[in-house]
């Protein structure tokens, strides 16, 4: 099993990614495989609350990178609403890694919101300015097969300590939220712009009858469209997540047969509560892929 270099740590970092300033933690050799962790979309995470033990395991094997997305933790507060909240993420994502040299191509790893992301890149990854070598989704569907009632608790969020705590014991096991956690997400919350940026992308028209835009060809919706993947997918599934439905790993991999399915005893944020056997599997897919590029 893969381990942390006993004195290293990751380094924060910032770069102009197209016109937006964002921040990003990096860690390991430059001459080593890239992979760009992209984190979960609940309020007042940030890059190193969600991807910390991992950044340090991978580190001894990987360049890792670590940005974060717009709207969150030190980036730029950014809400389009004439692009969709994926599209105006993977433009971000590409700008980032053209930004700091990655335009060979990384292995895109994102968990929740950040899984979604990568798994809607890997559509259009030939013809795409985000260059990706593989794909791993934890707990990241790109939209559907979620329950509706979980995704309401974490989008209702006021910040306090408690409420901090609560989305903490969502997306985590109950058990594990440790004090240091909460407050570090309670005051992440509190940076200028970063409630109000994600409460405005929940703002809908109360015009339109259906979030989805059927004027778009039937190739190019999701997730019908997943099987146009044209690069190595990993979809990793927690147990008992309460967020997402049982068995929508396998239902992505339906539409994309390519993809692998893979199962670990943990709840909706198996990096944060099981960091070690995510970052074992993760390198050994990566290993796996980047050895027959």
């Amino acid at each position: 099993m893969i381990q942390a270099p006993p004195f290293e740590r990751h380094e924060e970092c910032f770069v102009d990614a197209g016109p937006y300033r964002t921040r990003y933690i990096e860690a390991g050799e430059p001459n080593r495989p890239p992979v760009v962790l992209v984190h979960d979309g609940a309020f007042g995470t940030d890059a190193e609350l969600c991807w910390g033990d991992v950044i340090d395991a991978l580190s001894s094997e990987y360049h890792v990178f670590a940005p974060e997305l717009l709207g969150w933790g030190g980036t730029d507060k950014v809400v389009d609403f004439a692009r969709s909240r994926y599209e105006i993420q993977i433009a971000h994502l590409a700008d980032f890694c053209k930004a700091v040299g990655l335009e060979g191509g990384a292995h895109l790893v994102g968990t929740s919101f950040g899984g979604s992301v990568v798994v809607r890149a890997a559509l259009a990854a030939s013809s795409s300015p985000l260059k990706m070598l593989s794909v791993v989704s934890i707990s990241g569907t790109g939209g559907p097969f979620r329950r509706y009632e979980a995704v309401l608790r974490l989008g209702d969020y006021t910040p306090s300590l408690e409420a901090a705590r609560e989305i903490s014991r969502l997306v985590m096991d109950p058990a594990h939220p440790s004090e240091e956690h909460v407050r570090r997400r309670y005051e992440n919350s509190l940076i200028h712009g970063h409630w109000e940026a994600l409460k405005a992308g929940q703002l809908r028209n109360p015009a339109r009858t259906s979030r989805r835009d059927t004027s778009k060809p039937l190739a190019a919706r999701f997730p019908e469209a997943l099987g146009r993947a044209d690069v190595p997918v990993l979809l990793m599934e927690g147990t008992h997540d309460p967020i997402n439905e049982a068995g929508w790993s396998r239902k992505l991999k339906a539409f994309c047969t390519r993809a692998e399915v893979v199962e670990i005893d943990s709840g909706h944020s198996p990096n944060l509560d099981r960091p070690a056997e995510v970052a074992a599997m993760i390198s050994k897919f990566v290993t796996r892929v980047h050895a027959s590029l």
